[in-house]
């Protein structure tokens, strides 16, 4: 099984958090993550908050298997 990333922000809830985060978002540049919590509908004002003290896990991706 492949494993994902889950992000959640603080007061994450608010906006539909916790989420997978994409695969070329983690492999990107930290600028990057920012612009994803953006279009994410995460505030633009508490985006270095949540950048300090967000929450990220590893889940097992669920989904067909051979």
């Amino acid at each position: 099984m492949k494993k994902v990333t889950i992000y959640d922000p603080p007061s994450g809830w608010k906006y539909g958090f916790p989420k997978k985060v994409p695969k070329s978002i983690l492999e990107g540049k930290n600028g990057e993550f920012r612009q994803w919590l953006l279009d994410e509908g995460y505030p633009e004002k508490d985006i270095d908050f949540a950048l300090k003290y967000g929450r990220r896990w590893q889940e097992e991706e669920e989904g067909n298997e051979s």
